[in-house]
């Protein structure tokens, strides 16, 4: 079955959503884990992480298209710099559709590293490079790991050159303006003395982006113009494919059809109706309710059925939530989890206590404010 592109894994608190977003992912890389233990899939889901297939983010009150999309940010001054300086810097999903989009391989990061570490071996002295038209320019490593770059024969210092930029140059993209010569001519060197290669890709990678509470930003501010290029039928490559030209850079650009966001978001904090419309229309849902025999079958009493002593837990939770989905809705019962982890009295009592009852209060206090609602209006 093809993968859907874009969808939410919604439901109460404790169902499991965020702890079923790494089984989720690896299986849209095409990776299936049915007998693994949880940390052998934890593992692999890690390699994934490391070698940038996925990506983990969570939304929040004050997370924003610049943090998202791309924006004007602050640069980590160096040592020798004399006022703060700003850039205009990649966000999060931005990033994964530009590595998403590339159709070429490089093994610039490693020939970069050796780079850094044989000059920061040498004391950091300025390296003599040469531009395609054989014009002499040096480097040094700054503070954060990029190159100054310093030029004319009394080796003015003019700007920095960061890693990022440089490696998006090696795979065709024209990220600098007016300095093409010398970020060439540093990814030369890197190729004579370093073995810097660039081959072409056989085929599209998938990559996957999880947002995690997905619901708890601003989803029509972060995403911005993006919401409509999400859309399966708007990405690269489609009949109906669409490019924007972003506010910041002035790039073209659009989603790689080889892009899958996966969200989560929690039911107890907004439902799925009082969702903004543009994004339930362009997400699927998976609801992800309550399994109280999670508990019996793969909980810590998994030996004895889900019992401890005369108290039955699978039992206990679905009243629990019988409860709960008759005096409010379902969208506000409790999950499977905090239940999962109980081996003793102890650890009931500890479960009630710092994690059911705690997140149960606003549910105590909207059953309330609903009873009290009722009694004005019959009274």
């Amino acid at each position: 079955m093809s993968q859907i592109l874009n969808q939410i894994l919604y439901g109460p608190p404790g169902t499991g959503k965020t702890y079923n977003t790494i089984n989720k992912a690896l299986e849209i890389l095409g990776q299936k884990f049915e007998s693994e233990d949880r940390a052998t899939i934890k593992r692999h889901f890690d390699e994934k992480v490391k070698e940038g297939q996925i990506m983990f983010t969570t939304f929040h009150q004050s997370m924003s298209y610049e943090d998202f999309i791309e924006g004007i940010k602050p640069i980590k001054p160096s040592s020798d710099d004399e006022f703060l300086k700003y850039d205009i810097e990649d966000g999060i999903f931005k990033k994964l559709c530009v590595q998403a989009g590339m159709k070429q391989q490089t093994n610039f990061r490693a020939a970069y590293d050796q780079f850094i570490t044989q000059t920061t071996q040498k004391g950091n002295e300025l390296v003599e490079m040469k531009t395609p038209s054989q014009k002499i320019f040096h480097v040094n490593v700054n503070s954060n790991d990029n190159l100054s770059l310093f030029t004319g024969a009394d080796k003015t210092k003019q700007g920095v050159l960061t890693w990022e930029k440089l490696e998006k140059h090696a795979l065709g993209y024209k990220v600098f303006k007016g300095w093409q010569g010398y970020a060439s001519g540093v990814l030369e060197y890197l190729r004579l003395n370093f073995n810097l290669q660039v081959v072409e890709q056989v085929e599209d990678k998938k990559y996957v982006l999880i947002i995690d509470e997905i619901n708890r930003g601003n989803v029509s501010s972060i995403f911005g113009e993006l919401i409509t290029l999400i859309e399966e039928d708007k990405r690269q490559g489609k009949p109906e494919a669409l490019e924007v030209i972003l506010p910041y850079s002035k790039d073209k650009f659009s989603v790689p059809q080889n892009i899958y966001i996966l969200g989560t978001m929690n039911t107890a904090d907004r439902s799925v109706e009082a969702l903004d419309a543009a994004l339930r229309r362009r997400f699927s849902f998976t609801e992800m309710p309550p399994v109280p025999e999670l508990i019996a079958r793969e909980g810590k009493l998994k030996d004895h059925g889900g019992i401890l002593g005369n108290v039955n837990l699978p039992r206990l939770l679905t009243t629990i939530n019988q409860r709960i989905e008759k005096l409010l809705d379902k969208d506000h019962t409790i999950g499977h989890s905090y239940f999962m982890k109980v081996a003793s009295l102890e650890d009931l009592k500890s479960s009630f206590q710092h994690e059911i009852i705690p997140s149960c209060k606003s549910i105590f206090m909207e059953i309330l404010e609903r009873s009290v609602s009722y009694l004005a209006k019959v009274l």
